[in-house]
């Protein structure tokens, strides 16, 4: 499938970065990373994208490495003598969950395609501020999807 019909490129042109409407894309996306810490791409993907990418996970879930653990914020799992008690580093939640390792997707599935596209890494990197960004070629960790059965939780 062709970009333009796994994202929204009307409204996200990102094959061509001096479109105006591909930099006040960025442009809304920095402001609210700034003010808020976090950036929502209205209708990025496609509704029928989503669909296809979600079969794609469910088709793969037998994949799924599950594992259980206390944590803090940070993914640490002991505590940090250096901060108080009730510091988040020394704050513990449960995280019971699974993730569907990366080489679990082959190449040519829409959820890799997307993770691999060098347009979307540049608008990522442009919203993000940043001069590049690559895909985390780990063939374990690099593109993973996170599971979850009822009564999980992913702190």
């Amino acid at each position: 499938m062709s970009l333009g019909e796994l994202i929204d490129t009307q409204r996200y042109p990102l094959e061509n970065s001096d479109n105006a409407t591909y930099k006040k894309a960025v442009a809304t996306a920095r402001l609210s990373l700034a003010a808020e810490g976090c950036a929502v791409l209205k209708r990025f993907i496609r509704d029928h994208t989503l669909r296809l990418m979600s079969e794609e996970i469910i088709d793969r879930k037998a994949a799924t490495h599950f594992s259980e653990d206390s944590i803090n914020p940070y993914f640490h799992t002991q505590d940090t003598a250096a901060y108080p008690a009730r510091h988040p580093m020394n704050t513990f939640l449960e995280r019971s969950s699974g993730f569907i390792p990366g080489d679990a997707c082959e190449s040519g599935t829409i959820n890799h395609t997307l993770f691999e596209h060098p347009a979307v890494g540049r608008f990522l990197a442009d919203c993000l501020g940043l001069c590049a960004l690559y895909p985390y070629s780990d063939p374990l960790a690099g593109l993973t999807s996170n599971i979850q059965e009822p009564g999980q939780q992913f702190t």
